[in-house]
């Protein structure tokens, strides 16, 4: 099996904080690095989310803490 048959979506979190998830977010990187942070629990959110929808395979997403929801962001 080639890489090309394997679907996959990348996920690349910015620094992860311990704080509740707000189920906001954005993939627009923050302009200073204070604010390039998402809580851990929308991170995983985000892993669940993605898993058995094939209109995110071969997509690359930064994710940070944001104003929109994950289905938002990531539809």
């Amino acid at each position: 099996m080639s890489i090309r048959q394997i679907n996959y979506t990348i996920f690349r979190p910015g620094s992860l904080t311990d704080d509740r998830a707000t189920g906001k977010v954005q993939t627009q990187r923050p302009s200073s690095k204070e604010k390039m942070t998402i809580h851990r629990e929308d991170v995983a959110r985000a892993l669940t989310y993605a898993v058995g929808k094939p209109q995110l395979g071969g997509k690359v997403f930064e994710l940070f803490n944001g104003s929109k929801s994950l289905t938002d962001v990531l539809n």
